[in-house]
């Protein structure tokens, strides 16, 4: 009987560290020009039910060529902001190439500047909505199409952005990929 309570006070305690850990997400340019990303992701607050989940975006992030930014420090759960998941992002380089998907969120696009250290220039609550982007209310945001980063796998992730990436195609949608309302 004292071995279940001590394996009960294990597990006790190590959900207690889990529930702390704060889990990343970075992503590194590796290509030869600099680069502009946003990140779209699932946002469900603390104490709320899982259908008040609601889709962010935040950008712009500059990434100078070898370079790697942290895009997000609190993948999972975290006490103050809840849970996020399933990251998707869309990246560009002025006059060169993009890197996108098959998910419509919305994003800021006046033109970005860049900053030092990196952080980002907006944030876009509900940014998976059509009235986001209707142009009488908000005349800077658009509907881009955004590529799966992380969709909830793995607890640290890497996105690498290569000039030989190819974009995601119509029917490349994953099994895991959760269509958000409007899309």
């Amino acid at each position: 009987m004292r071995s279940f309570f001590a394996f009960l006070f294990f597990l006790l305690v190590s959900g207690a560290a889990v529930s702390d850990a704060h889990a990343q997400l970075d992503c590194t340019n590796l290509t030869d020009k600099p680069v502009w990303i946003a990140i779209a992701y699932n946002f469900t607050p603390p104490d709320s039910d899982w259908s008040d989940n609601d889709w962010v975006t935040e950008g712009w992030l500059y990434i100078k060529p070898g370079d790697t930014v942290v895009l997000s420090k609190h993948m999972g759960y975290d006490k103050e902001m809840g849970f996020k998941n399933n990251f998707f992002f869309y990246a560009y380089q002025p006059n060169g190439r993009e890197w996108k998907g098959i998910r419509k969120f919305a994003l800021d696009k006046r033109p970005p500047n860049p900053k030092t250290p990196a952080e980002f220039d907006f944030k876009i609550r509900r940014a998976h909505r059509n009235l986001t982007v209707d142009p009488k209310r908000n005349p800077n945001y658009e509907r881009y199409l955004f590529k799966g980063g992380n969709l909830g796998k793995d607890p640290y992730g890497i996105i690498e952005l290569r000039d030989s990436d190819v974009n995601d195609t119509p029917d490349s949608a994953g099994e895991d990929i959760i269509r958000a309302p409007g899309q």
